[in-house]
């Protein structure tokens, strides 16, 4: 009988061996699954934990920086520099020159009678130039007078006759004098004022002088390049018809 209970409780402490065994296997396993699973995590920093992930110890090869190339600087040569400046500055001087138009001058051809105008114009339609035709008066001499307000005071022509002045006459034609009194015409300003001096003198007061104008008279106003003044020049030459003048300054 006690050899009996002997052999159970032996039988009994082999299956516990056996069981706590087992178990301590189980165990040993799972741990080592889990330190894998932690080990091969992103988020853990396994990589800086050697003894958590033994089995990557094996570093992988970093690839080698590349070279950068850098580029050599380029040659170069003045003297073609030059000569492609020169070029340039040759081409934009004459593209400048070319693209300036000439200065273009003014003549006044006159004056011409009515008359004269017409074979004046014709001569014209040839020429390259601009022109524009006008008409004025142009003074032809001088008057000495005594104006009309000093006529209408009593100081008339028997008055300047007792004085000793012998060339007068009354100005009756419609105009800026009409009701003065000529002392005389003159052609030039120089001995118009001298015949105002010796009036004076004589003990006449208020004597002026005044320009006297000729009838209208025709000009052309002329303008273009110094080759198409050469032109006109000798238009003019040719027809014989007033002369050529610079045009007065504006």
């Amino acid at each position: 009988m006690n050899f009996k209970v002997s052999r159970l409780n032996l039988l009994l402490a082999l299956l516990g061996a056996l069981n706590l065994g087992l178990t301590t296997a189980l165990a040993m396993n799972w741990h080592a699954s889990e330190v894998q699973k932690v080990s091969t995590s992103p988020g853990m920093r396994a990589d800086l934990i050697e003894v958590d992930r033994p089995w990557a110890k094996t570093a992988q090869a970093q690839p080698e920086p590349q070279k950068t190339i850098q580029p050599s600087a380029p040659r170069i040569d003045l003297k073609s520099g030059q000569a492609a400046l020169e070029k340039a500055m040759g081409t934009g001087s004459a593209v400048v020159e070319k693209s300036t138009p000439a200065p273009l001058l003014c003549r006044v051809w006159g004056p011409l009678l009515a008359s004269e105008s017409g074979r004046v114009a014709d001569s014209l339609k040839g020429w390259t130039g601009t022109f524009e035709q006008t008409e004025k008066q142009v003074p032809v001499g001088y008057v000495v007078y005594l104006p009309k307000d000093l006529v209408a005071k009593g100081l008339g022509i028997p008055q300047l006759q007792a004085k000793g002045v012998s060339e007068v006459y009354f100005m009756a034609s419609p105009g800026p004098l009409q009701g003065a009194v000529s002392l005389g015409l003159f052609r030039d300003r120089e001995h118009a004022q001298q015949q105002q001096d010796n009036l004076t003198s004589k003990g006449i007061p208020g004597v002026e002088i005044a320009e006297r104008l000729g009838p209208p008279r025709v000009y052309y106003i002329a303008k273009g390049t110094a080759e198409q003044i050469t032109q006109l020049e000798r238009i003019q030459a040719s027809t014989r018809l007033g002369r050529l003048d610079d045009c007065p300054a504006s």
